[in-house]
């Protein structure tokens, strides 16, 4: 493949992978520490949809501009090959949404009895996209799957499906 030269399928796959983050997470932000979330007066049921919605919006942002970003990498030649596109477009994209949704969650603040596990969440979430961030290259399915696993069961056990990644 030449550079700057689209691979077929390529873009489409990245829909698909972004498309199957929309049952997680999406973020992106300022790198605040998660792991201190106040209580707050809301409702689990109340958290809930709140942080769904951050979700949600994240990840219909996060699919749009995916697209874009590997869209512009592949044209403009600066990745020698699709792995480098999508690696380029996960960490100015992907990761930095992750990010922001993280701190947005986290200003939601808890259901009383509910921070240890939701510090929990949000710690791992952490953990996860800063591991992510730090390796040289990024598959679809690290980040879509399984370089959030530990975090999307925890979203998943608390009732939170939008925001669940892996």
């Amino acid at each position: 493949m030449s550079v700057g030269r689209r691979q077929p399928g390529f873009s489409l796959a990245i829909a698909v992978g972004v498309a199957l983050v929309a049952v997680g997470c999406g973020g992106g932000g300022d790198g605040a520490e998660p792991g201190a979330i106040e209580t707050s007066a809301i409702s689990k049921a109340e958290f809930i949809e709140q942080a769904e919605s951050i979700c949600n919006l994240g990840n219909r942002w996060m699919l749009k501009q995916m697209l874009a970003a590997v869209t512009e990498e592949e044209e403009r030649g600066s990745a020698s090959d699709k792995g480098d596109a999508f690696t380029a477009a996960a960490k100015s994209v992907a990761l930095p949404r992750v990010q922001a949704t993280i701190r947005d969650i986290a200003a939601l603040g808890a259901p009383r009895g509910d921070e240890v596990q939701l510090e929990a969440l949000l710690t791992q979430m952490q953990q996860e996209k800063d591991a992510l961030e730090d390796q040289p290259r990024i598959s679809e399915a690290e980040l879509f799957n399984e370089g959030f696993s530990g975090s999307g069961e925890l979203a998943r056990d608390y009732g939170l499906k939008r925001c669940a990644y892996g």
